[in-house]
């Protein structure tokens, strides 16, 4: 993975403003702008911070998925040609690649 490991958080100022987020003492994300209201800022915020958790579940998930299939108990099924696959591939190589 190229991104910044660790457990990704969002940092407030005087604990309303969500102004980062951080991986332990690094920097991630300023949201220090003013040009965005509070709440859409905060839900930004927290989509950020859940973004390599939510990464590695669907990575997780996918796997699973194609591999549950691919074993044989599902008939003549492609996985690949569903289109919550192909979906989840998508996003996957957008985060990654």
């Amino acid at each position: 993975m190229k991104h910044t490991k660790g457990n990704w958080k969002v940092e407030y100022i005087v604990e309303v403003l969500p102004a980062s987020i951080m991986s332990g003492k690094k920097e991630i994300c300023d949201l220090t702008t003013t040009r965005v209201k509070f709440e859409e800022k905060e839900a930004n915020a927290k989509l950020i911070a859940a973004a390599p958790d939510l990464l590695e579940a669907l990575q997780e998930i996918t796997n699973m998925y194609i591999n549950l299939i691919d074993s044989g108990d599902c008939g003549f099924w492609n996985p690949r040609e569903d289109n919550e696959v192909i979906k989840a591939v998508k996003a996957i190589k957008k985060a990654t690649e």
